[in-house]
């Protein structure tokens, strides 16, 4: 009988240890989507497939920046307008994310990463650089975005500032107004577009 005591404890304690591996395996896959995210928003203007984007994301995702908030349905519009602006023009969108750190627990995750998006029309190329936080849900479709929260500053290539690091969103050139007027529209980075 006390052997029974003693492999049932023994059993209850194996049973409620924390699985590092499943953990280490569920972070993974977090960064996973993170980067299809960052793959598929990529690919838009070749695949103009708005599902590859938006099943990373819930019904109710919200998103918030330095001066807007968005919805799912921003992103759906944003990428509509991407798929009007490829109509008239050539577009190259290319997105980097880095630095990315996932924490999960139970069906919530959250990440932190640095988020490169570059656009380049005939007109110019514009860059945005983010710090974004992010929270995820664990659905039975995967884990997908609940909330994202994105911080911001334009940098443009081909700039007239000296430094060339850093552009506020000005009105002094067409290049400037467009490029900063696509960045607004594109998926996941202005927060007018979630």
């Amino acid at each position: 009988m006390k052997t029974i005591f003693v492999l049932a404890a023994i059993l209850a304690v194996v049973m409620s240890a924390p699985n590092e591996g499943g953990a280490e395996s569920e972070e993974a896959t977090v960064q996973q989507v993170i980067t299809a995210v960052a793959d598929a928003v990529t690919a838009f203007p070749h695949t103009k497939d708005h599902q590859s984007v938006l099943k990373f994301f819930m019904k109710d995702f919200s998103s918030v920046g330095d001066t807007d908030r968005g919805s799912i349905q921003t992103l759906e519009n944003s990428l509509a307008e991407i798929e009007k602006d490829l109509a008239k023009e050539s577009l190259i969108i290319s997105e980097q994310i880095s630095h990315i750190a996932v924490h999960v627990f139970g069906t919530v995750a959250w990440a932190t990463y640095d988020d490169v998006l570059t656009i380049a029309r005939p007109q110019g190329t514009a860059k945005e650089e983010d710090v974004c936080t992010a929270i995820f849900r664990k659905t039975d479709r995967g884990w997908l975005y609940q909330h994202e929260h994105c911080s911001a500053y334009l940098t443009h290539d081909d700039t007239e500032l000296e430094d060339g690091s850093r552009l506020t969103r000005g009105e002094n050139s067409a290049v400037e107004k467009n490029s900063a007027k696509l960045i607004q529209s594109s998926p996941r980075f202005s927060q007018s577009s979630y």
